[in-house]
């Protein structure tokens, strides 16, 4: 028989145990409720290609090696064009944004640390709403993902890997890229997520505007053209979304002396016409949400899209693909806006955006992956007004196989000054070629030697570059006088292989002057006891360290 202390000892067990029971059930109640994202059903619309132009590779007629083949670094047969689109439909991605199957595409571009070509895939979504959170799902096809990551690393967006699949949630605007298993360049995807223009509504606008004649709008599916000069101000070109105007080859260019040879006439920026060019006119405009292919066009063929002494100039939201030649150039032109642009292609020489003698001009949101310089700054020939200033360079993305990602490149023969790159990434940067000529973020003067006063690199992140992050360099001996200050470079992350570096030539006159403000190489902060490090400068390079 239990005694009397033993039975209080048990009853007031059960006891307690009924009460923390019935606690239990109570929190039940006041728990938090789940704070994570939640997926909602924004409404989108995704770019789709015509059907009849952008096909499989197979349905194309032509292998994977083949295709790849293509992008090589080298001679006018490496960089010749091709008949038909340069876009394919992705071989290596499906994927699905909540749950909603959307294209991916693929185009070719060049990997430098391999020298081979690389199917770049994207796809392109233009959202509803400003604020939305929207769940994308890759599957992946063709090689085995391990480990996976979403840059540029900003977003802070880590995508959770299970298999052949990749997801994340992405709840904002901008070009997100996926990676593969670390230094794999291969195999990458991006996927633009843009606010949604409503079409109709702005090619209304420009109509009362600028008058019906004075707007070509090319609508959905696959159109030709030789080339297009803007015939007059407050002129429009609008492709709208699914549109894509593929340039026909006219010129078969396989030598210099071809280069030469061929010439039209009343071209304004070398002997040719660009394929959309402008000269002297004022309120332009280049919108839309479709796509411009030059594949077909033989090396230095044309340039893509040129500006000359322009006034109110707009591009927005277009993308461009293979261009044989630069991409996107103003030169003397004044207050210039580019937002939303995307630059895809591997033919040497083939620029991303060039900012020429121009001034007042915002390059913004904008993604390239080319076979040149991507954001630059120059000054080509011109009297003593043909100066670059008031430039800036917001929120771009660059992905560089061949040259240099931003700054100012090459061409110094008037004063630059006034030149901001903010809040931009590079993803990869593997050319090594000349690693005093070339690098992530640059000043290089190669010809010239007007000054360069008050460049801006601020809150900028270097995912992996193999040669020199950081390269201020006046090029060769035969430069001098030329001088280089006000040079910051602030916020800025990076991994590379080499060390930073500034170089005057020890050229007579030359001089050059930069902060550095808190700056991360490889995960180490940089101090006055590591600096010499990372860093290279002669005794003609001043510099102070923050």
């Amino acid at each position: 028989m239990m005694n009397k202390h033993r039975l209080l000892t048990a009853i007031l067990a059960l006891v307690l145990m009924f009460t923390l029971l019935s606690g239990c059930e109570s929190q039940k109640h006041i728990l938090p409720e789940d704070t994570s994202p939640a997926v909602s059903d924004v409404s989108f619309t995704a770019v789709t290609y015509p059907e009849e132009a952008v096909k499989t590779l197979s349905g194309r007629n032509i292998s994977k090696s083949k295709f790849l083949s293509r992008a090589k670094n080298g001679n006018y047969e490496c960089n010749a064009g091709y008949e038909g689109s340069g876009i394919v439909i992705s071989p290596y991605f499906e994927a699905s944004v909540s749950g909603t199957a959307v294209p991916v595409y693929g185009t070719l571009v060049y990997v430098g640390e391999t020298g081979r070509g690389a199917i770049h895939s994207y796809s392109m979504i233009d959202v509803d709403n400003k604020q939305f959170s929207l769940s994308i799902e890759l599957t992946i096809k063709g090689f085995i993902p391990l480990k996976a990551v979403i840059l540029p690393e900003r977003f802070g967006i880590t995508p959770e890997l299970k298999g052949r699949k990749a997801t994340a949630v992405i709840t904002s605007c901008g070009a997100y890229t996926f990676l593969f298993n670390d230094n794999d360049q291969q195999h990458a995807y991006t996927i633009f997520v843009r606010e949604k223009a409503d079409e109709d509504a702005e090619i209304n606008h420009y109509r009362e505007l600028y008058g019906e004649n004075n707007i070509i709008v090319y609508e959905p599916g696959v159109h030709f053209a030789d080339y297009m000069s803007v015939p007059t101000d407050n002129f429009t070109i609008y492709l709208k979304s699914g549109a894509l105007l593929i340039a026909n080859h006219n010129y078969d260019i396989m030598s210099d002396d071809d280069r030469a040879s061929f010439s039209e006439s009343g071209a304004v920026f070398g002997t040719r016409y660009a394929f959309i060019s402008a000269d002297g006119a004022n309120n332009i405009r280049i919108a839309g949400r479709g796509t411009i292919d030059l594949s077909q066009l033989d090396w230095h063929e044309r340039n893509g899209m040129v500006f000359t002494r322009c006034n109110d100039l707009f591009i927005e939201g277009i993308t461009v693909v293979n261009c044989p030649e630069w991409s996107v150039v103003q030169y003397l032109c004044n207050n210039v806006r580019i937002d939303g642009v995307a630059v895809f292609g591997y033919k040497t020489n083939s620029d991303g955006f060039a900012v020429c003698n121009s001034r007042n001009v915002t390059v913004s949101n904008c993604f390239a992956r080319s076979g040149d310089d991507l954001f630059e700054v120059k000054t080509l020939g011109g009297d003593d007004t043909a100066i670059a200033h008031n430039i800036t360079f917001e929120n771009c993305v660059a992905w560089n196989g061949k040259s240099r990602c931003f700054g100012i490149t090459g061409e110094v023969n008037k004063p630059i000054s006034d030149v901001t790159f903010r809040n931009c990434s590079i993803i990869y940067r593997d050319a090594v070629w000349d690693n005093n000529r070339i690098g992530g973020l640059v000043i290089i003067a190669e010809e010239g030697q007007a000054d360069i006063r008050n460049v801006t690199f601020e809150n900028i992140e270097i995912y992996r570059d193999n040669g020199r992050p950081i390269n201020v360099d006046i090029y060769g001996d035969g430069l001098s006088n030329c001088v280089i200050e006000d040079v910051v470079f602030r916020n800025i992350t990076y991994s590379a292989k080499m060390q930073m570096q500034l170089n005057s030539a020890s050229g007579s006159g030359n001089k050059i002057s930069a902060v550095f403000e808190n700056i991360t190489a490889n995960g180490i902060t940089l101090n006055k006891q590591n600096i010499s490090k990372y860093l290279l400068s002669d005794m003609f390079c001043f510099y102070t360290l923050i």
